[in-house]
Formats: C-alpha cells, structure tokens, sequence
C-alpha cells in the first residue's frame, strides 16, 4: 500500500519510464509482424502500426506458441485425471471408469 500521497505521485512519475521500455519493444514487434504478414495488408507496408492493428497482431504474438513445448510439461496422464478432479470439485460432477469387461452396454 502507498500510505501517503507522496509515494503514489512518486509511483506514477516513474511509472512511464518502467513501461516505455517494454512498449516500445512491444510496437517494434507489432511492425516486424504486419511487414512479415501480407495477407492482413490490402496496401503496400507504409511501416506504421495503426489503432485496428493491436488486437490482430496481439492474438498471432499471444498464439504463437509451439504446442510441443507445452506439451512438454502437460502430459494427457497428469492432465486429464486433474480436469476431471477439478470439474468433479467446481461443478459437482462425479465421473466413473467404465470398461468392456464390467459392462455390457458398451461395444
């Protein structure tokens, strides 16, 4: 907590020079992602990011991630026994195992 004025006008003057690094790094790859991408552009590259293009380029950035890496620390055995524990605990559900030998209804 801030406790005084002083510290929460000290905490926002400093804050654009913590945020400007990272945004301009930010804007240099949005640029890098339209130049790279002709098919989000009907015109020719004029090397400006504009107001439509954040969200666009902001989802490619964010789902650009190798599925093989992620895999790599979510394997289905560990992950499929903790999403049914959780929707068991969260929404009250109870799920059972069912095998061919202990049931003649499935095929």
């Amino acid at each position: 907590m801030a406790k005084t004025p002083r510290n929460v006008h000290a905490f926002l003057e400093d804050l654009p020079s913590q945020l400007q690094p990272n945004a301009r790094a930010e804007l240099e790859r949005l640029k890098q992602l339209k130049e790279q991408h002709p098919k989000a552009q009907p015109i020719e590259f004029d090397g400006k990011p504009y107001v439509w293009d954040f969200p666009y380029y902001h989802r490619l950035i964010q789902y650009s991630v190798n599925q093989d890496d992620v895999a790599e620390f979510f394997s289905m055995q560990s992950v499929i026994p903790a999403m049914l524990g959780l929707s068991e605990h969260v929404l009250g559900l109870c799920f059972k195992q069912y095998s061919h030998s202990n049931t003649g209804l499935l095929d």
